[in-house]
């Protein structure tokens, strides 16, 4: 039996600026409007990437959509859509995406067999592969 112990500390760059992805408090909530890059934008729970033609812009939002009157031509929350699983460096983000686990033996996003229980790529092992739970 193997044991993995994952210690993740996960941050997000905003300008130049280092943000813990973490937040407890709603009064420690970060202004999506300081987020220039759609990757850092959708980890916040509460931000959303909004896509207008070539432009974008990281606005408050949900699940759902944007708050308030704010018009998305592609809005983007939790996960970035159509990009590959290699895209995702942490095992929260890989199990949001329909296409992609986390193989904890390799430490690394992989893209899932269709139904998404186990992995497409041989190199991870199915008992290390995940798809919901990440700790």
């Amino acid at each position: 039996m193997r044991f993995l112990i994952l210690l993740l500390c996960v941050s997000a760059v905003v300008g130049s600026a280092i943000v813990p992805l973490l937040h407890t408090a709603s009064d420690e909530r970060v202004d999506c409007g300081i987020m220039t890059m759609a990757s850092s934008c959708v980890t916040f729970s509460h931000c959303g990437w909004c896509q207008n033609g070539h432009h974008g812009k990281c606005i408050e939002g949900s699940s759902t959509g944007p708050n308030g009157q704010e018009f998305c031509h592609a809005y983007s929350w939790g996960i970035l859509r159509d990009q590959p699983c290699s895209y995702y460096h942490n095992c929260d983000l890989s199990t949001r995406s329909p296409v992609c686990g986390w193989c904890g033996d390799l430490l690394a996003c992989v893209e899932s067999k269709p139904g998404g229980k186990e992995p497409a790529n041989s190199e991870c092992p199915k008992d290390m592969f995940l798809k919901t739970g990440c700790v």
